[in-house]
């Protein structure tokens, strides 16, 4: 078999630049292991990187594909699809804990183990490295091919399509939740744009670690989605005493405190979707919490005012 199917981007604009064609196979190098998509999924990266706006985010200090500082430019033509789940079809030469036959899933964010960042425990900002569906061919195919360390071997009863939908957004909020923020028992933790699935997928751990958790959305008919997610609290964050109404159900924690936050004083701000750094936008209407956490698409603005104490780096996935 020389050829596969694939689903490549080859142009900026709407889906009709997907284009569906033959493609050779990809090679497998000595440390490559060649798997059968079984199953991938479509995420809003996918989206914006289709229509242009991820280069264009990036592209204005890093020319016409954008890129994120430390990694290559994103390339075009472009398959797109971060997410993988399959079953190995052929292995390379020096390849030890994987064999054709095995159920894996991609891993969405490998991390470059010689990396500063890597040393720092901060993997996921880590440079010197490739990531599928940013700088190397996602799971649009019949087959892709990467380095051993970039998959996990599964059972095989394992349900793929679950995987391959889950595998992003979970084991970025098993970051946030467990290695990053350390949620403990009776923590309060808020989360902007929490309908999403990397809300949804926070609002679960962040349950199942004991926290409280306190949902916005700017759609009140999600409230009711976002209750059966986990959400202890729902608050309508285009109402005017949104802020008042999270004061309330945190008792009044999450003040700055002499200037200095302390976590018994304190809610734990996590949030997705997007932010407009204005003295009307989230970061000062929440200014007073402490916010740890950040995933999101940001308007920027000539003079942004300046927003709360960051306890981690900022990310865009």
């Amino acid at each position: 078999m020389n050829t596969m199917k694939a689903v490549r981007l080859f142009e900026f604009g709407g889906p009709e630049k997907l284009r569906y064609g033959d493609h050779p196979m990809p090679d497998v190098g000595p440390t490559d292991v060649l798997v059968k998509v079984l199953a991938t999924s479509v995420s809003r990266w996918d989206v914006k990187y289709r229509t242009g706006e991820v280069h264009e985010f990036y592209g204005k200090s890093t020319g016409h594909h954008g890129g994120i500082h430390g990694r290559r430019t994103f390339p075009m033509p472009m398959q797109l699809g971060r997410d993988v789940a399959g079953e190995v079809a052929a292995v390379g030469a020096s390849v030890t804990t994987l064999a054709p036959g095995d159920r894996v899933l991609g891993v969405t964010n490998p991390e470059n183990t010689l990396s500063l960042a890597s040393i720092r425990g901060l993997g996921n900002l880590s440079g010197g490295i490739d990531l599928p569906g940013h700088t190397m061919f996602g799971g649009y195919a019949q087959f892709v091919s990467r380095p051993e360390s970039y998959w996990i071997k599964v059972r095989p009863d394992l349900d793929l399509d679950q995987g391959a939908a889950a595998m992003w957004p979970c084991a970025t909020a098993h970051r946030i939740i467990a290695n990053r923020l350390n949620v403990r028992m009776n923590d309060n933790v808020l989360i902007t744009g929490a309908a999403g699935g990397m809300g949804t997928a926070t609002m679960a751990l962040a349950k199942l670690a004991g926290a409280t958790v306190i949902a916005t959305t700017r759609h009140p008919g999600k409230a009711a989605s976002l209750k059966r997610w986990g959400a202890d609290i729902v608050v309508d964050s285009g109402r005017d005493d949104a802020v008042k109404t999270i004061r309330a159900a945190t008792g009044g924690e999450g003040r700055r405190r002499g200037g200095i936050f302390q976590r018994s004083s304190l809610i734990l701000f996590i949030f997705f979707g997007s932010l407009d750094f204005t003295s009307g936008g989230y970061t000062n209407r929440f200014g007073a919490f402490w916010l740890v956490w950040g995933i999101s698409t940001c308007k920027r603005h000539k003079k942004p005012r300046p927003g709360p104490s960051i306890a981690a780096p900022l990310s865009v996935r």
